[in-house]
């Protein structure tokens, strides 16, 4: 029977990413469900498994609700202290938080600078001739809304297999990322996916190394696009765009590339 919600004041998040699991995330979760279901407040409260909350430096993490209160480095020690201080007293264990409602900075002692600024560097090109490029981010975090906003966008828009076959989005039949690893897009007589997932080293090589782990976006004045490499630097595939589509290529720059004042070029 499933946890009757009208009950619950408290749910505890614990964050189950790959950062928080090398970090014994399971001492921490396991002591507070051992807690809870022996002090007879199983009813009375919630615990979720999270993916990634994205406070990776750290781990383990939790965050409790109401309040939304974020902590930082847990163990089963803390993780009851904590426990019983939201359940019987209200209040949050203030040396343990990175954050909570209310505050204007957090508080953590590993915090990571924020992400460098990206820049376009000209440069010849084996693949794309004489073009500005810069990297992006890569993760299916930024490369699945980079496709979905594309597909508002078919008209302006092909791909480029590594064979050198090219396809119109125009034609797409069907696009898709309900697979674990692959996004998936078909053609009437014809099929492609492109891998954006994380993959684990306990997949085959063969899917390890179809993973997206170089994003590049380029332009000249004849074109403006986008390529996807692996962690070897094999092309994966290319997107090209109109060129004259400046609705695609400002996306591109303030969403993927974050570079809000318009395309910057690193000086030679």
């Amino acid at each position: 029977m499933g946890k009757d919600l009208t009950k619950v004041e408290t749910t505890f998040y614990f964050c189950d990413g790959g950062s928080c699991r090398k970090a014994s995330r399971d001492l921490p979760l396991r002591s507070a469900q051992a807690y809870l279901r022996n002090e007879q407040l199983w009813e009375n409260t919630h615990n979720v498994r999270t993916r990634c909350n994205g406070r990776c430096e750290d781990a383990p993490t939790c965050i409790i609700q109401p309040g939304n209160y974020w902590y930082k480095h847990l163990d089963s020690v803390k993780i009851i202290e904590i426990i019983k201080s939201h359940v019987e007293e209200n209040k949050p264990v203030s040396e343990y938080l990175i954050f909570q409602e209310g505050w204007v900075q957090m508080e953590s002692e590993k915090g990571r600078p924020s992400a460098k600024d990206s820049f376009f560097v000209e440069k010849e090109d084996d693949e794309l001739g004489e073009v500005f490029l810069a990297r992006s981010f890569t993760s299916d975090q930024y490369t699945y809304p980079l496709l979905v906003f594309l597909m508002s966008h078919k008209e302006d828009v092909s791909i480029t297999e590594p064979s050198g076959k090219i396809l119109q989005f125009k034609n797409l039949k069907h696009f898709e990322y309900v697979d674990t690893y692959k996004a998936k897009l078909e053609w009437e007589k014809h099929n492609f996916e492109i891998t954006l997932g994380l993959v684990p080293k306990t997949e085959p090589l063969v899917l390890q190394q179809s993973k997206v782990s170089f994003t590049e976006f380029f332009y000249s004045q004849q074109k403006r696009g986008v390529r996807f490499k692996n962690k070897l630097g094999k092309h994966l595939c290319t997107l090209m765009f109109a060129p004259d589509n400046d609705t695609i290529w400002d996306y591109c720059l303030k969403v993927q590339l974050n570079m809000l004042s318009g395309e910057r070029i690193v000086e030679k």
